[in-house]
């Protein structure tokens, strides 16, 4: 396991956090592909090991993924459950080394993660200080209808972006693993996430769309260019993975992601006809005649 230090405004001691790999099953995820500027993303990506995916027209791709974890746990003895939360990733494409052209988007992909809040301070210290993900806390709500899936993402009421979708043809078994590279104490870290999960593929306009907010990382997005309408969008109706340790791979230059000042999110799902359900609730101050 690396044994880097965490980056953030917040320390933590290196025995608060969980112990890898880290399992979780039972996951909701709805996961798209957007065309981007291709020269916009090469210029964010901290080592010349890595390549943005080059795709038609010269544009380049951009991964969101929305995930809802249920059961989360670690590798400690007893096992440590982790408290459900929320988390979305926003990733470029990339190959390490030169990058082919038009290189499928069904094919196991390689991301350099950007952004990937979450709503539990927990999560956001075990991410940052294993792996250097760029973590920072915010809301997740979550909305699951029968004609589409949606993630809306904000910090401190303003909302980030909002991912809809819905896949559409034939159940597809998808085994493939998840290659992540993120920035910890100037190495770049590679990990291979092990997947499995069944989805159903929508592609274009009628398969979702995602839409920006007012928020600065909402802003980096559009600097990016990217294409509101997916390539594809990746539904999945059943999805578990496991997050081993990641191993250094070469120097590479800081990737600090959005800072954020919250330590605390929520996460909320609404099925048809319900309120929301908070994952997690955060506790709330007593009342002073409470006390």
């Amino acid at each position: 396991m690396l044994d880097g230090g965490r980056r953030g405004e917040t320390t933590v001691q290196r025995s608060a956090v969980p112990a890898p790999p880290l399992r979780y099953a039972g996951t909701a995820c709805l996961a798209a592909v957007h065309a981007a500027s291709l020269p916009a993303v090469a210029a964010l990506l901290p080592s010349d090991r890595l390549r943005p995916v080059r795709w038609t027209g010269g544009r380049g791709l951009l991964s969101i993924v929305a995930f809802r974890y249920g059961a989360v746990a670690s590798a400690d003895d007893p096992p440590r459950w982790l408290t459900p939360y929320g988390e979305v990733s926003v990733g470029v494409v990339v190959t390490r080394g030169p990058a082919p052209p038009v290189l499928p988007v069904l094919r196991p992909l390689s991301l350099f993660v950007l952004h990937l809040p979450v709503t539990t301070a927990e999560a956001r210290d075990a991410g940052r200080q294993l792996w250097g993900f760029p973590k920072f806390v915010a809301d997740v709500a979550f909305t699951e209808g029968p004609r589409v899936r949606r993630a809306e993402l904000s910090e401190g009421g303003r909302r980030v972006l909002t991912l809809a979708g819905r896949g559409r043809g034939p159940v597809l078994t998808d085994r493939r693993s998840a290659v992540m590279y993120s920035e910890l104490d100037g190495q770049l870290v590679e990990t291979v996430v092990p997947m499995s999960g069944q989805l159903r593929l929508g592609r274009g306009a009628r398969a979702g769309r995602l839409e920006l907010g007012d928020h600065p990382v909402a802003d980096e997005l559009r600097g990016l260019g990217v294409d509101p309408v997916p390539l594809a969008i990746f539904d999945y109706l059943t999805h578990s993975s496991v997050l081993p340790a990641g191993r250094p791979v070469g120097p590479a230059r800081p990737w600090p992601g959005h800072a954020g000042d919250a330590t605390a999110g929520r996460c909320t799902v609404r099925w048809p006809g319900l309120p929301p359900l908070d994952l997690a609730p955060v506790p709330q101050p007593a009342a002073a005649g409470d006390r």
